[in-house]
């Protein structure tokens, strides 16, 4: 089942129907709605909508609304170009120089009154037929770098340093044990993704036990705010002293 974390994103009918097919589609992975943004020389690059998925990688979806027909070939590859660079960024996704996670940029349109196959990449909705003969034409040859793609796309892993077990041999041993529920750590679960960027119109509580991330999360959610609305003032107040320092990093960070 595809987990759907709905962020700020103005397309919502084109979006909507998107949520709709992964509703009713048996897929893996998370669908990520406004989310995320990629910083560039050029300023921030808010993607409509990505699919990460054990099975294709990472799909990203170039909503479009109206009825206007226009070239997006151009937006495509920019996406493609920028998003490539972000993971590249991380080590553990590179392999001799090479990007080990498969990247597919689509236009997803609700409204054209286009031909299939008219244009390379598009998929003309609603029909949920095109976008199933898309979906069931990609494969990704490397899917034991799934999780580590979740923690790239959650901005997690710059500030989790596991230790590495390199020397692991048995499957069953401890020390395997121990591989496996590091990086199931490292990675922010369903209801964290949610917290931090899916926003609601008053208040909202995060609760969780010590430990339990719930200071990183914040501190991602601030950044996504801001980001999304930079025009904002946005005060972040906690009781406890010590933290100044480690909120102050974390939002830049993340920022």
């Amino acid at each position: 089942m595809v987990n759907i974390i709905r962020g700020a994103i103005e397309k919502n009918a084109v979006a909507s129907d998107l949520i709709e097919f992964f509703e009713k589609n048996n897929e893996e992975g998370f669908l990520y709605l406004g989310y995320p943004i990629i910083g560039s020389i050029e300023g921030a690059i808010n993607l409509d909508a990505i699919l990460v998925s054990p099975k294709y990688g990472i799909v990203v979806f170039d909503l479009v609304e109206g009825t206007t027909i226009e070239d997006r070939e151009d937006i495509r590859d920019e996406t493609y170009n920028k998003l490539e660079v972000k993971l590249k960024d991380y080590k553990k996704l590179v392999k001799k120089r090479n990007l080990m996670v498969e990247i597919s940029v689509v236009t997803y349109a609700n409204a054209w009154n286009l031909q299939e196959g008219d244009e390379e990449d598009l998929i003309i909705a609603p029909s949920h037929e095109n976008l199933r003969s898309y979906l069931d034409s990609l494969s990704w040859s490397n899917p034991e770098y799934y999780n580590l793609l979740v923690q790239s796309i959650q901005a997690v892993t710059k500030i989790k340093n596991n230790p590495k077990r390199k020397n692991v041999i048995k499957e069953d041993s401890k020390g395997a044990k121990l591989k496996v529920l590091e990086e199931t750590i490292a990675n922010l679960d369903h209801k964290q993704s949610a917290a931090v960027i899916e926003t609601v119109n008053g208040p909202q509580r995060i609760r969780g036990l010590a430990g339990s991330g719930k200071t990183i999360i914040l501190a991602l959610k601030v950044a996504y705010l801001h980001v999304k609305n930079p025009t904002w003032d946005i005060a972040v107040t906690f009781n406890t002293r010590a933290l100044k320092k480690q909120f102050e990093d974390l939002i830049s960070r993340f920022t």
